[in-house]
C-alpha cells in the first residue's frame, strides 16, 4: 500500500502530513480502550450509558455465546 498524503492550505501556508497505513490497519491496530470510547460515544446517546455498557459486555463475550438472540433484547 502507498502512503496517504494530506495537504491543507490556509492563510499560514500549506501543511502536509503522511502516514504509511490508516489507523485500524493491521500495522496500526486500534486498542480496546479506543474502540470502547468510540462505541460509547455512538451508543450512549441512543440507548443510554447503562444499556450501552451491557451491550458492550455482551459483544466482548460474543465468542463464548452459543446464541446471540439475547443481544437483541438490550
Amino acid at each position: 500500500e502507498a502512503p496517504v498524503v494530506v495537504r491543507i492550505s490556509g492563510p499560514g501556508g500549506i501543511l502536509e502530513g503522511a502516514i504509511d497505513a490508516p489507523l485500524g490497519n493491521v500495522t496500526r491496530p486500534v486498542g480496546f480502550e479506543r474502540i470502547s470510547e468510540k462505541f460509547h460515544a455512538n451508543a450512549d446517546p441512543i440507548i443510554g450509558p447503562a444499556r450501552a455498557a451491557t451491550l458492550k459486555k455482551q459483544l466482548v463475550e460474543i465468542d463464548a455465546r452459543s446464541d446471540v438472540a439475547g443481544l437483541l433484547a438490550v
